[in-house]
């Protein structure tokens, strides 16, 4: 697995939350782009005078990925210019619908991956500690014997040899874990030089990487709607009303050398709705 892969099979992981409607990304070609497919994910190419810019977003396997917070692309820059320029994250601005989306940083991703690894070491060593406490007792078994007076007694064995079985198991059980969770975490740091952060471009140079973006969903892509009568109060009839989550119109920006290259992608649920053409700020 190359380090683009991993970054991808990472970026996928800090996105994905509980379960989530499916969506993909259908792009809107403006005049000097072109639009070519990769197994359903479409990439999206800028030629301009300074600098040429290709965009693709995160996706799976079939070009969809789980609708949340946060979505992520991948882009790459060439430098056109006779002259060094320089690119980082916060050249790309994402606004969903009209309201802009915050860029989130190579180091915030280490800190929550380095995050997720403390906590899963936290949850393993509890769940350690209670087999651990119950292993102790795997040795032990009551039986009840009938004297021949009648009386019945009741007998506790312990097999110390079956409960250190148990405890060891317990222990290798958890080591495993452990072994994981180190790996897990090895992996997904290591993949995160594949972030785009500063870099500095002579003429003729490419870079390229991943932006990770925060979308407010819940004020820029939901809506209140009317969903049926509700209880009748004093003025008669109200409505019942709630936030629906509904599909955003993505306006990306990249800003190489004072050069502005914009990228619009309208995002279809797997329902088959589709977000309606925004018109966006202009980019900050």
């Amino acid at each position: 697995m190359n380090k683009a892969t991993m970054l991808a099979v990472a970026v996928v992981s800090l996105l994905a939350g509980c379960a989530a409607p499916l969506a993909s990304m259908k792009p809107v070609a403006r005049e000097g782009q072109d639009i070519i497919y990769d197994n359903g994910t479409p990439v999206v190419m800028s030629r301009g005078t300074k600098a040429d810019v290709m965009v693709l977003p995160v996706t799976g396997a079939t070009g969809r990925y789980e609708v949340g917070e946060r979505v992520a692309f991948a882009v790459q820059v060439r430098n056109r210019s006779g002259e060094r320029c320089e690119i980082s994250e916060a050249d790309f601005q994402l606004i969903a619908n009209a309201s802009a989306a915050r860029t989130i940083k190579a180091v915030e991703m280490e800190d929550e991956i380095r995050s997720q690894a403390r906590w899963a070491r936290a949850a393993n060593a509890i769940s350690a500690a209670a087999a651990s406490f119950s292993a102790a007792s795997a040795g032990t078994s009551t039986s009840v014997v009938t004297t021949s007076g009648g009386t019945a007694a009741v007998i506790h064995t312990y097999d110390n040899g079956a409960a250190q079985t148990a405890q060891r198991q317990v222990a290798n059980d958890a080591a495993a874990s452990a072994a994981a969770i180190d790996e897990r975490e090895r992996v997904m740091l290591a993949s995160l030089d594949r972030m785009l952060q500063r870099n500095t471009l002579q003429p003729g140079a490419s870079v390229g990487g991943f932006v990770v973006m925060s979308v407010p969903r819940y004020t820029a892509c939901s809506r209140q709607e009317n969903t049926g009568a509700g209880p009748e109060r004093s003025g008669g009839a109200t409505a019942t009303v709630m936030v629906v989550e509904h599909p955003c119109w993505f306006t990306l920006t990249a800003n190489v050398a004072g050069e502005l290259h914009s990228f619009a992608f309208s995002e279809v649920f797997a329902s088959g709705e589709e977000a309606p053409p925004v018109r966006s700020p202009e980019p900050l």
